[in-house]
């Protein structure tokens, strides 16, 4: 209905004073927090085209379910005329709740989103009940739509900020999350939580910084992605204690890679991290720390294909005196396989091989053994 513009001619911008539903199920009203709602910074090409606008207070009707928002979530957002993007113009944190929903969302607990571009679902399952009444479609190049809010809207005579809510979506008839579906998702995310997907391995039991990308999408190094996928680099974790972590007490997370299925199942792709093992490894008393990578079924190395989820190290280690060697040593391929229990849970990690360089901690009787051996432990 009524709005209120003011243009700024050195800039050759506009902002509009009012009440608005930007396509796509995001509104901008009068709050506690936003008590002066407005759209700055709105630009337009020759052909009237919309190239950019900002609004410190909308406000997304549905949640976006990945990073479970609440509904009605008030964040600050800026469309740079890039099709149907937009973006967080500063950071912001809120509660995501405690619990993963059907497997959709990757973050819970209290989240903080240090960057976010959402895009509006083309697909038709996704489409929001609160979808505007008229059916004239908007060009995805203009986001915003003035139009009426509805074929029901009634002309508001009054001031521009007037809280009349006949033109408004309230809390009360927002649609709930059982009845409708966000249409925005996200293309992009810098934030950190608790991560809701179980990574063979480590049991994390702290918040973890993570980088998310959407399938068709790129990364500031121009790495371009096939599949949705987390990326977590050079994190310091908690691990819970009495868990299935190969890794004692804490941890670092290198590199650690998650990807979405065809189904929407999350699942870890590949790790490294570093970290005191939990673990006992016959034969090797390891007592420091162990750079270890994580490897799913399926993956060839150096020609063999490994039938199940592997752990391994290489490289040089110091042991203590429960080893049959001495000082340093040179291990390659010291394997841990993940241990199953009847019911086809996870009891942990344990050493199932490795191969070692280095001078004997062993008397062997009627020999007297100097330099370097070899020697393999297998399970």
């Amino acid at each position: 209905n009524r709005i209120t513009i003011n243009y700024n001619g050195l800039n050759d911008e506009y902002q509009l004073l009012g009440k608005f539903i930007i396509d796509g199920g995001i509104k901008i009203r009068e709050s506690s927090e936003y008590p002066s709602p407005s759209v700055d910074n709105l630009t337009f090409d020759d052909n009237l085209n919309v190239t950019g606008w900002s609004a410190p207070g909308a406000r997304l009707v549905q949640r976006v379910k990945e990073i479970q928002t609440p509904n009605n979530f008030v964040l600050p957002i800026s469309y740079e005329g890039d099709g149907n993007t937009l973006k967080i113009t500063s950071s912001v944190s809120y509660n995501g709740g405690d619990e993963q929903r059907r497997g959709k969302n990757y973050l819970i607990g209290d989240i903080t989103l240090n960057s976010l571009e959402i895009v509006k679902s083309s697909s038709s399952e996704n489409t929001s009940s609160t979808e505007l009444d008229n059916s004239e479609s908007t060009n995805d190049s203009n986001l915003l739509d003035l139009d009426e809010l509805s074929s029901e809207a009634t002309t508001d005579t009054g001031d521009a900020n007037s809280n009349d809510a006949s033109d408004e979506l309230t809390d009360e008839n927002t649609p709930s999350e059982e009845e409708s579906e966000s249409q925005w998702i996200v293309n992009k995310l810098e934030g950190s939580g608790a991560l809701t997907v179980e990574v063979a391995g480590f049991d994390i039991a702290s918040n973890v910084a993570l980088n998310y990308y959407a399938a068709g999408t790129t990364d500031s190094d121009n790495k371009s992605y096939d599949d949705n996928t987390i990326i977590i680099k050079e994190t310091k974790v908690k691990l819970l204690e009495g868990g299935t972590s190969v890794f004692d007490t804490k941890a670092t997370i290198n590199e650690l890679v998650v990807v979405q299925g065809p189904k929407g199942q999350w699942r870890t792709s590949s790790w490294s991290g570093s970290g005191k093992l939990s673990v006992e490894t016959p034969g090797l008393d390891t007592n420091n720390k162990l750079d270890i990578s994580y490897y799913v079924a399926g993956t060839n190395i150096d020609g063999t294909t490994y039938e199940t989820d592997r752990l391994i190290t290489s490289g040089s280690i110091r042991v203590g005196d429960n080893s049959i060697f001495a000082g340093k040593i040179l291990v390659d391929n010291l394997t841990f396989e993940e241990a199953v229990n009847e019911d086809l849970s996870s009891s942990g990690w344990q050493s199932s091989s490795w191969s070692a360089t280095g001078k004997l901690n062993v008397d062997v009787a009627g020999l007297a053994i100097s330099g370097l051996i070899d020697a393999k432990y297998y399970k």
